[in-house]
């Protein structure tokens, strides 16, 4: 084993050896080839000269007629064939998408004298890709800019097999309080996505996922890999996000869209108002003028929005101040029979008729619809604390502190209808120059600035919003990219980047960079109990409200002994600030060997500088406090070849995946007195393979098969780094884990019918082994330790999916368009996140040995899209006119089973996840109309409606009736309406954007 080992190293250590003239990196651009033919004798022409219009690309037909283009950037182009003796060529609209091969065949027709002529031809886009060996979703610029869409994850979502998690408490704990999209695919955890940005990794390597969002109008193009990916593409176990932005051209033109929810605020919608959403997107392109920058192009795009972050609709129930007195001394008042029904019906349990009701009135308000006993934790909750701001310690004034004098009793639930909660800004730069040295080489600098910032919406703390943290989420990403064509048959890509991202979450009521008054504790590790001088580390105390978190921590004590105290920002649960920055350099060499085999090449490396504080719930006397900076490396490599035959394709690869954490740990996870060593050094070889076999012109048929290695978060490898087991409930992660691994299978089958129609059946399998996972170890040192218990994260847990896949797809003809996706599938595993075990007190023993059905698991949805596109001079003639020329609609229609989840009957929970949520379905719909002012100025005016028919979708339900707004008898009788009113059991409600959009080109 120990010498098979070494050979394998070897090999590893030759192959980045052998590629260290280049550097790796993912997709960005495509190729065009095809065939030249004599018209009239179907003879193949060779020495064509075929050229890329408005770019220096181009070739030249060999002995058989046949050419290709490689490095060729995602977009549309004309592509003309020249030849002297025959008449000139052009077919317009060429689509070239990145990764794949675009066939343009010519027949050209001989002429004598050369006249001038040129056909040209429109381009029509192929239905059938027998090169396609995997599932993938395309998205151009021009799709984008009319779906009813703001963020990648809301493009990514329109691929079939792809969830996305709503609902707060439907999330992994934290993930929403956090900002972290959890979205899974076929059936895998979140965070097995790979995100590229420009063939650049841009992911969160601390929790895993997006790292950074990018405004629509910088997109030209989207591609999610969902099937098994190509060798080139690593750090994924479930899919591949493939963003490649806009270069400038060689033209200027600009673009300016402005979209507001107000303008139906102010015809009437009141949740439009209350929404208060505004967006400002715009981009300018072209060359720069400058004579001794020649070449020089710039692409600018940015985006500036605002929106509340959750608008909900509560029931009708409200606090009533009337005195109960005056409601029982009046038979007449509707609330007198309800009184009467309750006490008989055992809800009121304090007295047995309204007479005996009256003697003690002074103890009973009326909330909702249900009269309480004021000392009861439900009457509690119709209240809320009023903080003592002043602190100016005036004896009878509000805040003087004299009994519970810090604070008093106020009513809340005092508006029923639609109320709006916290707020979402984003701030998006993106941007890119790009210089063409000469005709073979072309420079490129990325860069990119974006921040978010919001307050999100929780139900615990509906009343007690201010006290919410605000999360600050800003990235920064600069590239410097060469790009060398060295001849018509290869190039390379040399690439540099920078990624950087921080984050922090403010706590409200003190300075933003503060965690304790006067104390700045910014790259400082957390030291409870230090002295910062003339405070003392604030001990936290609890005040007895209506919510045990609202609380106040010591400030200062005054002469007479009472406490002075300051607002924490109490109901927060996490005081961070932490940030990372990864190095990169990668790229690829390309070689078209021959028209049968392209081989791509390359490696990549990263370095990460991560720095992480975060103090858990910083309200309580002993917080989980978390720190670290460590610079963990990651490196790759691999070979793949796409060989095109007439008969069949095959994408073959190897791909090489090194990881080295850097991180603490003990020898042995299960024994904490077995000494601590740095993480250990993981690696490992996947082979990756596709075929695609054309069945006939119209049908073809695919395979695909690949191992996929993947890092495990960052979070789960440094949890507890200074591996303290004297904190509460110790959790530790493990530097040693090993990475995931999964294996996925596909198969399918696509036929065309007729000019239009496609039908397309795949089949797909995913096992997952390795995953990170966590349990509680419990043992005794009779030498120093004792008896101990701690959890610890490994490579415990496990799952599988399986699905089918069926397409129905009509490109744009006849005015329509058609895009039909269903997908059947089950995911099971047996834990749902790495944390979950500790989170649920699992042992050793009690971690499930068997999978179980996910909490994201939806066994059936449907995706689609249907789009109609009136050209100028389309549409009935009205009058004269035509009225429904230049205008677009488009619908995206989404249905599906629902989440399943946990029943409990009695307060014990069933067999995980054996009931389902109702099912759900969403319509939205864009709709735009354009005016022509001149050749170069276009005018649109817009309108987004997302859920199109308010339709209600459940997101969470009460495990003990399965009903989103029952909770059951017992909380009935035991809280009041308003605990249960939670509107955030349902998904999004209908909004409306109404926008103009002005392009010059």
């Amino acid at each position: 084993m120990r010498g098979r080992t070494r050979v394998l190293t070897a090999i590893a250590l030759v192959s980045i050896a052998a590629l260290a003239a280049v550097v790796a990196s993912a997709g960005t651009t495509g190729k065009i080839e095809g065939v030249v033919r004599d018209r009239q004798t179907g003879e193949p022409l060779p020495g064509v000269n075929i050229i890329l219009e408005q770019t220096t690309l181009g070739a030249a037909t060999d002995h058989n007629g046949h050419f290709f283009i490689i490095n060729v950037p995602p977009g549309v182009y004309n592509v003309t064939a020249r030849m002297i003796g025959y008449v000139t060529t052009t077919v317009r609209g060429v689509r070239v998408t990145v990764d794949l091969t675009t066939r343009v065949n010519f027949e050209l027709e001989p002429t004598v004298v050369d006249l001038g002529r040129e056909i040209v031809v429109e381009a029509e886009r192929p239905l059938i890709q027998p090169e396609v060996t995997a599932k993938r979703n395309v998205y151009t610029a021009e799709m984008i800019s009319n779906m009813p869409v703001n963020t990648v994850q809301d493009i990514m979502t329109l691929s079939s097999g792809i969830i996305q998690i709503e609902g707060y408490q439907n999330k992994i704990a934290g993930f929403d309080a956090r900002g972290l999209d959890q979205t899974h695919v076929r059936g895998g955890r979140s965070g097995q996505i790979a995100y590229m940005i420009d063939g650049v990794y841009v992911e969160d390597a601390i929790y895993a996922g997006m790292g950074t969002q990018v405004n629509r109008e910088a997109i030209d193009e989207l591609t999610v890999i969902t099937g098994a990916f190509d060798a080139e593409y690593g750090e994924a176990q479930s899919a591949v996000v493939n963003i490649v932005t806009k270069e400038g051209a060689s033209r200027f033109s600009s673009m300016l869209e402005m979209n507001s929810g107000e303008v139906a605020g102010w015809l009437g919608s009141e949740r439009d108002d209350l929404r208060n959403a505004h967006q400002v997107i715009g981009s300018v392109s072209g060359p720069v003028p400058l004579p001794f920058l020649r070449g020089l192009s710039f692409f600018l795009s940015g985006e500036q929005a605002y929106r509340k972050y959750a608008v909900l609709e509560y029931d009708k129930f409200t606090f009533d101040p009337t005195p109960l007195t005056d409601v029982l001394n009046n038979p007449n008042d509707p609330r007198y029979k309800q009184i009467e029904q309750q006490i008989q019906a055992g809800i009121i349990t304090e007295a047995k008729s309204i007479d005996e009701l009256k003697t003690k009135t002074n103890r009973y308000r009326y909330v909702g619809d249900v009269l309480r006993h004021w000392a009861t934790g439900a009457w509690r909750k119709a209240w809320s604390l009023e903080e003592d701001w002043g602190l100016d310690h005036v004896p009878g004034t509000r805040d003087s502190l004299e009994g519970d004098g810090i604070s008093e009793l106020i009513r809340w639930d005092d508006k029923a209808g639609w109320r709006a909660f916290g707020f979402y800004t984003n701030w998006d730069i993106t941007g890119k120059l790009t210089w063409r040295l000469s005709p073979s080489l072309k420079l490129l600098l990325p860069f990119s600035f974006n921040e978010r910032r919001f307050r999100n919406y929780d139900f615990w703390y509906t009343f007690a919003e201010k006290g919410r943290h605000i999360v600050t989420d800003r990235t920064e990403r600069q590239g410097i990219f060469l790009t060398h064509q060295i001849s018509p048959r290869m190039f390379y890509e040399i690439r540099a980047s920078r990624f950087w991202k921080y984050r922090k979450y403010r706590v409200y009521g003190i300075n933003d960079h503060e965690l304790t008054p006067g104390h700045a504790d910014l790259f400082q590790q957390f030291i409870p109990n230090a002295d910062f001088g003339p405070q003392e580390y604030p001990s936290p105390t609890t005040h007895g409200g209506f919510y045990d978190d609202l609380v106040f921590v010591r400030y200062d004590t005054l002469p007479d002994g009472r406490i002075k105290h300051v607002y924490y920002g109490s109901p927060t649960q996490y005081w961070t600030r932490n940030y990372q920055q990864t190095w990169q350099l990668q790229g690829s060499m390309t070689w078209q060997i021959h028209r049968n085999h392209q081989v791509k090449m390359g490696f990549d490396y990263k370095r990460h500088d991560l720095w992480f504080l975060e103090i858990q719930h910083p309200y309580i006397a002993n917080p989980y406090p978390e720190y670290y900076y460590t610079h963990p490396i990651e490196a790759s490599a691999y070979i793949q070849d796409k060989m095109e035959f007439q008969s069949f394709i095959v994408n073959a690869g190897l791909r090489w995946d090194f990881a080295d954490s850097k991180g603490r740990a003990w020898r042995d996870w299960s024994d904490p007195t077995s000494g601590v060593v740095q993480g250990k050094k993981k690696w490992q070889l996947s082979p990756r393979l596709g075929i695609g076999y054309p069945i006939t012109d119209k049908s073809t048929f695919h395979f695909a098969y690949g191992h996929f290695f993947q890092v495990p978060d960052y979070r789960d490898l440094y949890t507890n780094q200074t591996l303290n087991l004297n904190s509460p409930l110790p959790l530790f992660g493990w530097a040693n884990m090993d990475a995931a691994r999964t294996i996925q299978y596909e198969i399918g089958v696509d036929q065309q019918f007729g000019e239009d129609w496609k039908l397309s059946v795949a089949a797909w399998a995913k096992e997952n082994n390795g995953d990170p996972g966590s349990y509680r170890l419990t043992g005794f040192d009779p030498d120093s330790l004792g008896l101990y218990s701690y959890s610890i994260i490994t490579n415990s847990d496990f799952g599988s999916s399986r699905g089918l896949d069926i397409g129905l797809h009509k490109r744009l003809s006849h005015y329509y368009f058609l895009d039909i996706e269903y997908t059947w599938s089950v995911a099971k595993a047996n834990k749902y996140y790495s944390w979950a075990g500790y989170w649920e007190g699992d042992t050793e023993e009690s971690h499930p040995k068997r999978e179980y059905l996910m909490p994201w698991d939806r066994t059936h949805v449907i995706d689609a899209a249907v789009g109609f596109a009136l050209p100028p001079g389309g549409g009935p003639r009205v009058l004269g006119l035509r009225p429904l020329q230049n205008m677009t609609y488009q619908f995206i229609v989404r249905a599906g089973s629902g989440y399943p989840y946990t029943p409990t009957v009695g307060g014990q929970a069933l067999e995980p996840n054996t009931a389902r949520r109702p099912w759900m379905f969403t319509i939205d719909a864009v709709v735009r109309k354009d005016f022509l002012v001149g050749r170069s100025l276009r005018v649109g005016m817009l309108a987004r409606v997302y859920n199109l028919l308010d339709r209600k979708n459940v997101l969470e339900v009460y495990s003990e009736t399965g009903s989103p707004t029952d909770p059951g008898p017992y909380m009935s009788r035991t809280a009041t309406s308003t605990y249960y009113d939670r509107p955030h059991h349902f998904g999004s409600r209908r909004f409306i954007d109404l926008g103009l959009r002005i392009e010059f080109r």
